[in-house]
Formats: structure tokens, C-alpha cells, sequence
């Protein structure tokens, strides 16, 4: 994947496509190759644009959940969050799941419900614009682990009736 998104790369600096460049360079941050991500941020400042803000900080949100930095995860989210009021479902939702994760890493179980619930809403909100049952259920079902950090935070609090209503929301119960 490294040589292939090099290559990309490669290929894009010479067309001077900046939002090309920076997707390249998020790719190759994610998969570990030294030096992108601070070219990423840079090209985003660039670009100048809500959508170059997200996708880095998503990316380095990402990265700081892989790295079980929970404090830089949170930091990560907060540095694009007035971009991120006006995101996409699918921009919410992963932002909001990778705090409910961080937050609940953290103990902060209060945080976590919230953030939690934000990010199954956001779901919620996509998997009611399928048009088909059978893919409303099944995209909920490959986001799983959403509802699932939800239920763990509710659990945690003692709102063992909320956490069964979120459990059952996956499998199209109406619960939500």
C-alpha cells in the first residue's frame, strides 16, 4: 500500500492536485510511513477548506486511537470541531465513536453516553436513507461496534434499560 500511495503521490505533485495530495499523504500516514502527517497538515492549511480540516483530523484522531493515546485523540477531534458541526453523517459519527472510545478508556462514562449517543444518532441518521430493510440491517450491523461502546458506557453508568434498547437498535429494533 506504501509504494502504491507513493506512487499516488508522485503522480499528483506533478499534476499539482492538492486534495489528491493530501488524501496521498493521510494514506501513507495511516499505514505508518514517517513524515506525511505534518505534510497533510500543511496542505490542508493550503486548501483551506472544511472537508482538507477534517480529513486530517480525523487521520490524526485515528492514529492516537491506534497509539492508545486517548488525551491526543480527544485534542485531535477538538481542533476541527466548528468544521465538523457542519459534517457529513459519516464524518460525525467516526469522530464522535473514536471520543466515546477515548472517553470511556478514560473512565469518563458521562462523556462517553454523550459522545456515544451523538455518534449512533449520526448513524441513525444514514441508515434511514437506505431504502431497503435488508440494507438498513445491514449497515448497521458493520457498525456494530458503535452501538456497542454506547451500550458499555450506559452499562457503566447503571442505565441497563437504555443500554438494551441501543443493543437491540442494530438488528432494526426501536429502540432509538
Amino acid at each position: 500500500a506504501e509504494e502504491l500511495a507513493s506512487r499516488a503521490l508522485s503522480l499528483h505533485q506533478r499534476a499539482e492536485d492538492l486534495s489528491y495530495q493530501l488524501d496521498d499523504r493521510l494514506l501513507l500516514a495511516e499505514v505508518g510511513a514517517a513524515g506525511h502527517l505534518g505534510e497533510a497538515r500543511r496542505l490542508a492549511a493550503r486548501l483551506s477548506t472544511r472537508s482538507a480540516r477534517t480529513k486530517v483530523g480525523l487521520a490524526e484522531a485515528r492514529l492516537a486511537s491506534g497509539a492508545g493515546r486517548h488525551q491526543q485523540v480527544l485534542r485531535a477531534l477538538g481542533s476541527f470541531a466548528t468544521d465538523l458541526a457542519d459534517g457529513l453523517s459519516t464524518e460525525i459519527s467516526e469522530a464522535e465513536a473514536l471520543r466515546t472510545r477515548s472517553y470511556a478508556s478514560l473512565k469518563q462514562w458521562d462523556s462517553a453516553a454523550a459522545a456515544g449517543r451523538r455518534a449512533v444518532a449520526a448513524l441513525e441518521r444514514m441508515r434511514r436513507s437506505h431504502g431497503s430493510s435488508l440494507l438498513r440491517a445491514s449497515y448497521a450491523s458493520s457498525r456494530t461496534g458503535t452501538y456497542a461502546d454506547l451500550v458499555n458506557a450506559l452499562v457503566a453508568l447503571g442505565r441497563t434499560e437504555e443500554a438494551f434498547a441501543v443493543s437491540d437498535a442494530p438488528r432494526g429494533g426501536s429502540g432509538l
